[in-house]
């Protein structure tokens, strides 16, 4: 058991907290936050920058690591589509895209009636209020990885890591 600093007054609850329901369908401002790697690719977690739902965050996992050739196409896409927003055609690290204000619409998912609403990604475009800054470099498309043979753990190849994509 873990004993409070401070008695808390349940009662004093501040209801302008948004919960983790999914944000409404439209399209946002986003700033990348953060990112982490995952079993199947990357989580990106974003804030949306303006608006009414300013300070909310949402996530876009990319799956480089499916086994799934189609999940990993739509990841390659996202990033591919996130990279040119931030202005950089050389993406080598996330760390280049973090602060940089881009637009994506947003729609809502429900595949799952016992899990709440989540939130997909369409392509996403430079913000209109913030024009992108100059590319960094030219190279060229990096495609996306092939499947691993059946019964073998999926390599680490996110699109960054390939030959030529510096």
């Amino acid at each position: 058991m873990v004993e409070l600093p401070a008695a808390v007054d349940g009662t004093q609850r501040d209801e302008t907290v948004a919960g983790f329901d999914a944000l409404p369908a439209g399209t946002y401002n986003l700033m990348p936050a953060g990112a982490k790697a995952t079993d199947k690719g990357i989580s990106i977690e974003f804030d949306v920058y303006d608006g009414p739902h300013q300070g909310r965050k949402t996530w876009a996992n990319l799956a480089f690591n499916s086994r799934n050739e189609t999940a990993r196409r739509i990841a390659h896409r996202l990033i591919t589509n996130l990279a040119f927003a931030c202005g950089t055609t050389a993406l080598t690290d996330t760390d280049q895209i973090m602060g940089r204000v881009v637009a994506a619409k947003i729609t809502v998912q429900k595949n799952d009636p016992t899990r709440n609403n989540i939130n997909d990604f369409l392509p996403y475009r430079p913000a209109a209020a913030f024009p992108p800054p100059t590319p960094q470099a030219h190279a060229q498309p990096v495609p996306p990885p092939p499947a691993p043979p059946a019964g073998q753990a999926m390599p680490d190849n996110a699109p960054w890591r390939q030959p030529g994509a510096q």
